[in-house]
């Protein structure tokens, strides 16, 4: 199974509300911060921060599949580990 086709966006809330939503590239509600996270222990701000982190991630995952096919990175065996294992959580290995 595959994710959502990217690109995602954020629809952001208000500090009143606080939720934010994850939408594909088909206008379809990805996630948002009110599917079941417990948001009493964490504040807006950081809300408004982890759900700009899962917005990028179909761009991330692109991004690190680019770099390890990328020859300079290959020489580098600690950050191609980190991209092999980036990839392998995204993809649920």
């Amino acid at each position: 199974m595959s994710h959502t086709p990217g690109p995602w966006t954020l629809e952001t809330g208000t500090p009143g509300d606080g939720h934010h939503y994850i939408q594909g590239a088909d206008g379809s509600d990805v996630v948002s911060t009110d599917d079941g996270w417990n948001n009493n222990y964490r504040n807006y701000d950081e809300r408004l921060a982890n759900a700009r982190l899962i917005a990028a991630a179909p761009e991330l995952l692109v991004a690190c599949r680019a770099a390890l096919n990328d020859r300079m990175f290959k020489e580098w065996p600690g950050i191609a580990t980190m991209l092999m294992a980036a990839i392998s959580k995204a993809e649920g290995k």
